[in-house]
């Protein structure tokens, strides 16, 4: 039988901030700004009330919206067709 040895906790606000810090230092090394950009609850709604309408189990991927969210809209924000960047 093969154990899962990974942990399930949630990190504490010092480790995520050091983390958000390792980021900003590489990016800054890279020439690039780090940007905290606010989560866009209208493009949340407009997902959640898609996935519900696709019939997913809200209650297995409610956890992964937020984050799934803020990454279309950074990485296909560019894109005018909202079905597409859904």
């Amino acid at each position: 039988m093969i154990m899962n040895n990974l942990s399930t906790s949630t990190p504490d606000s010092e480790f995520l901030a050091s983390i958000r810090q390792s980021i900003a230092e590489f990016l800054q090394r890279c020439g690039l700004q780090y940007k905290n950009i606010p989560l866009d609850e209208a493009w949340y709604s407009e997902c959640s009330q898609e996935a519900i309408k696709r019939g997913y189990p809200m209650d297995a991927i409610l956890p992964y919206m937020p984050p799934a969210v803020a990454i279309m809209s950074n990485a296909y924000g560019h894109l005018p067709d909202r079905p597409t960047k859904m």
